[in-house]
């Protein structure tokens, strides 16, 4: 079953995300009530504080000129000018003048004031009211009060203070929407971290879960090519099973054809028959010796002619080669090739090969096995005119799996090699694409003395 790998954390934070994107737009929308809600306020309570400001000051300069009429019925000017200049103490009040209906100014906490005079519609109000002036280039507000005798009474002040109070809560609200923005922008930053990381999360798990799909295939594989391999190692050995008891029979059946043609030798026709009986008994028997031969234990170190090696592989598998219409070149030493080595390991590898180069050539060409003694190696060479192998595929040639550019199992070549390691030799490999490729191994050649320790050697490697 393919393993189904699921999102995980990522995939519970994926729908979250969009509504961390929503709780964003909210909290944005809430920052605009409360700026908007703010500035209403501010508003409000700036109007609530220049209205209470200008109560105030009604309320005063009412007081002011009903206290200036009164001390006017008794003349006390004194008095008069006491009220004008304690009005004026208060901060806000930038001045306090008593005006004639004439416009001269009669009094004011501004002793410049005195004398000159004021033209102005508000001389002769019979109400209170309010005016707009400026005053050492401020902008301020005047409440003008009509006294029982003519008289008005001006009094000029700023708003400051009320501003003051509106500044105060305008500094309020502004530090606290400051704060809300910048924890939007903290918030924001976060959400724009978190989504970045999510998709790098969400690349890293699409990658991750492409190489564990790639791995589940590649572990299928294998586990398929083992079988393969295991069936074939099976195979081997009931074909050795089978040929070691199919040879004693067959040696009974040929001391019984000698006998039978030593009776009838007088019987020329007769004779040529058994001959012809026997020749072919003698093929069945050395074929069956090959498949004995070729399943010989490992790990048996001996003496060894590759010549004789290579002779036999071809022997063995020459019907397959010739049924996939592959002309084999033989190019042996004449002398004899000898190694210290395992005789059925080796034909292993040979086999190998050879199947390998007959599967570069689906169509047909030509194999040529040389051997050769070169500097106390001994070397075997086998070449096809086949499809070659391309350099990705080298790159993983003695693999396990690899395949090879071939239909095997991808276990050959890299037994191969650790049987040629495990002889103390090597293994190399030249190919063009479209043009074929050769293998060439490298044997130590026998030398005299070397039989024990070699044999333990080769022991090892087949341990291992």
């Amino acid at each position: 079953m393919r393993p189904k790998v699921k999102s995980g954390i990522f995939g519970w934070l994926r729908p979250r995300l969009f509504s961390y994107k929503l709780t964003f737009a909210i909290f944005v929308l809430l920052l605009a009530i409360i700026v908007f809600e703010a500035f209403v306020e501010v508003a409000y309570e700036r109007a609530q504080a220049i209205e209470a400001t200008m109560r105030e000051k009604q309320a005063l300069n009412e007081v002011v000129a009903l206290s200036v009429a009164s001390a006017e019925v008794y003349s006390l000017p004194a008095y008069k000018r006491r009220i004008v200049r304690e009005v004026a103490e208060a901060p806000d009040v930038l001045y306090c003048r008593v005006v004639k209906p004439s416009g001269e100014i009669y009094l004011s906490s501004i002793s410049e004031d005195l004398g000159t005079a004021i033209r102005d519609p508000a001389l002769h109000t019979d109400r209170t009211l309010v005016k707009d002036d400026f005053f050492n280039g401020e902008k301020i507000k005047v409440i003008v009060s009509p006294t029982a005798r003519g008289y008005t009474v001006w009094l000029g002040f700023s708003l400051r203070e009320a501003e003051a109070v509106v500044g105060g809560i305008i500094l309020s609200r502004a530090g606290i929407a400051v704060s809300l923005i910048l924890a939007t922008i903290v918030v924001y930053a976060g959400l724009t971290g978190i989504n970045r990381r999510l998709e790098e999360a969400n690349r890293e798990l699409a990658a991750t879960t492409n190489e564990l799909q790639k791995a589940y295939s590649d572990l299928r594989d294998s586990q398929v090519k083992l079988i393969q391999s295991e069936k074939l190692v099976a195979t081997g050995r009931l074909a050795a099973s089978v040929a070691h008891e199919i040879n004693n029979p067959l040696q009974g059946i040929s001391n019984y054809l000698s006998l039978i043609s030593q009776q009838v030798a007088e019987d020329t026709s007769l004779h040529e028959n058994l001959e012809m009986v026997k020749l072919g008994f003698d093929r069945i028997t050395e074929i069956v010796w090959r498949l004995r031969a070729f399943y010989r234990p490992p790990g048996e170190m001996e003496t060894t002619d590759i010549n004789g090696v290579v002779e036999r592989v071809l022997a063995l598998v020459g019907h397959q080669l010739s049924l996939g219409n592959v002309e084999v070149k033989r190019e042996l030493a004449e002398q004899e090739l000898p190694i210290l080595g395992s005789a059925g390991q080796l034909e292993q590898v040979l086999v190998n090969l050879v199947l390998n180069a007959q599967e570069a050539m689906p169509g047909g060409g030509e194999l040529t096995v040389r051997t050769a003694a070169c500097d106390n190696m001994v070397q075997i060479q086998v070449s096809d005119t086949g499809r070659g192998i391309s350099e990705k595929q080298m790159s993983r040639l003695f693999k396990p799996f690899s395949e090879g550019g071939g239909k095997g199992l991808g276990l050959g070549l890299w037994i191969s090699h650790n049987i040629v390691e495990g002889h103390g030799g090597r293994i190399e490999v030249e190919s063009q694409v479209g043009e074929g490729t050769t293998f060439t191994i490298s044997l130590p050649a026998y030398q005299r003395g070397e039989v024990e320790q070699r044999g333990k050697a080769g022991q090892r490697s087949h341990r291992r």
